[in-house]
């Protein structure tokens, strides 16, 4: 049923008016049948009603538990073999057809990736009453047979009775699905961005648990790529690739080695363990292992900041509606196709040994590129999400600051030019022309520089100012132990020269 998003949701091209839309009423079962096939290509079709949007959404709601009340009646009347199933057909009908409206309305705002969703879950919901009437239909032609005595007698065995049960149950489920899925853009949208999100936070857990097996088995150089000096990459890497030749050297002659054992020593069964030990990495490839990890940190960060834009300030705009759903739909097709440009990087670490330097640098060019294209060259033809005024959370240091759309943009040009050289990225021809023709931006390393000084001087002062407050409190605490002092010798003088007196007065007494 959904071959092509372009078939599904066509606001701007087709659409209805409400004088089309009445609810009709099927008088039996095939009737029924018929309205639920022909609902199902009517529902395609979006109907522009804007000030009923509202009143739709809560229709769905509703429209869910009355159906399947109306779903368990038939059910109940088809179970007991009871007359009176062609009477409830224009009840079911009825709302089939109030659904099938409040859903066309629903779908003129929405955007594809959202439209297409509640289109899917009506199409499977229409499906799965359609196989319970067509079941109940069959049911009451065989019971208005000659059998009918027999299989009114054997009735606890009677296989279609767990069938219709079964049928009933799909039922109950695509009316859950109903209730569940998201009737606005903003959900629906960043729903699947999480969902994408989720993946990339899954390779980042996965990565750091490796990386942390790696350090406990002292296979890796514990590297921090932010303070590490890159002066030394160039060297490292040629390094590098007079080993790669080597090691290559090597595996022809492992494998050579292997073959040999193969084919003339069948009693060695450890030739089925060989290169199943871990190898050490070298200074470089343990470099690598941590820069693709701080590579995929960037990576959530950056889609995280989308998503709570979309989530908690993105405001829909009536007069600029088509301009908003193609922008919504960009996002999320490009943001799916992420995961793709991750795992390609992270898959390098799981080698062993570690794929050449160069083509880990090219993975994580791969990734940076598209990473450019979704925050800077998709994500900015919105004029929301450039002037917007975001607060960002920093979880390590406990703190909030308020940024603004090209503030954003400029600390993600920085770390852009950080990771890039990292993996050894000097030329990114979309950073450096964004960095000569956009002259705000060094305005802005400006304003950086000034307040690092600020800072920095700042930080020089109290350091000279608590020197200072240190040594008074090293010469109050001398003072004050010379005070002490000299007090005690005073106490210790004046007790010497009172026993004196006193046996001065004593040898007075007795010569009287």
């Amino acid at each position: 049923h959904l071959k092509n998003s372009s078939e599904m949701a066509q606001p701007s091209a087709q659409t209805e008016t409400v004088a089309d839309n009445k609810p009709t009423e099927a008088q039996n079962v095939d009737e029924l049948l018929d309205l639920l096939n022909s609902e199902k290509n009517r529902i395609l079709i979006s109907l522009h009603q804007p000030h009923l949007v509202t009143q739709m959404k809560t229709n769905i709601i509703k429209l869910s538990d009355t159906l399947k009340y109306s779903i368990d009646k038939g059910a109940m009347i088809s179970h007991g073999g009871i007359e009176g199933i062609n009477e409830l057909c224009p009840e079911i009908s009825k709302y089939i057809s109030i659904l099938t409206v409040s859903v066309k309305i629903i779908n003129y705002g929405l955007c594809d990736c959202a439209a297409n969703k509640l289109i899917k879950v009506n199409i499977n919901l229409f499906d799965s009453i359609i196989k319970l009437f067509t079941f109940i239909k069959d049911n009451t032609k065989r019971n208005d047979g000659d059998e009918k005595d027999n299989n009114n007698n054997n009735n606890n065995n009677n296989p279609n009775k767990k069938n219709l049960t079964t049928l009933v149950g799909v039922v109950w489920e695509n009316l859950k699905l109903l209730k569940t899925v998201p009737l606005d853009n903003t959900t629906s949208i960043g729903r699947q961005i999480m969902g994408t999100l989720t993946v990339i936070r899954d390779a980042k857990k996965e990565l750091r648990q490796s990386i942390k097996d790696m350090e406990n088995s002292e296979c890796i150089i514990k590297v921090n790529p932010w303070k590490y000096d890159y002066s030394k990459l160039e060297s490292k890497q040629n390094d590098n690739d007079d080993n790669d030749k080597d090691n290559d050297k090597e595996e022809k002659s492992q494998k050579q080695q292997i073959i040999d054992d193969i084919l003339f020593d069948e009693e060695d069964d450890d030739v089925l363990f060989v290169g199943m030990d871990e190898n050490e990495l070298t200074e470089l490839e343990s470099l690598r292992v941590y820069q693709i990890y701080e590579c995929v940190i960037f990576v959530d960060e950056v889609i995280n900041h989308i998503y709570l834009f979309i989530i908690k300030h993105f405001r829909e705009n009536v007069n600029d509606l088509d301009g908003q759903k193609t922008w919504l739909n960009l996002m999320v097709e490009s943001i799916e196709l992420l995961p793709n440009y991750v795992d390609e990087l992270v898959c390098c670490i799981y080698y062993n040994p570690l794929p050449k330097d160069e083509k880990i640098c090219k993975h994580g060019s791969n990734l940076l590129h598209y990473l450019w294209k979704i925050a800077i060259d998709i994500a900015e033809q919105s004029m929301q999400y450039k002037s917007r005024k975001m607060v960002i959370k920093n979880k390590k240091k406990k703190t909030k600051l308020a940024v603004t759309g090209y503030e954003w943009k400029c600390k993600f040009v920085d770390y852009n030019l950080k990771i890039g050289q990292m993996f050894g990225l000097l030329s990114m021809d979309h950073i450096n022309d964004f960095i000569e023709n956009d002259s705000n931006y060094h305005k802005q390393q400006n304003k950086k520089k000034q307040k690092k000084k600020k800072h920095s001087n700042h930080k020089i002062k109290q350091k000279y100012d608590n020197h200072r407050k240190r040594k008074r409190k090293k010469k109050l605490r001398k003072n004050s132990k010379s005070s002490n002092n000299n007090s005690s010798r005073d106490v210790s003088a004046s007790s010497q020269k009172e026993p004196e007196s006193a046996s001065n007065t004593q040898t007075e007494d007795m010569i009287d």
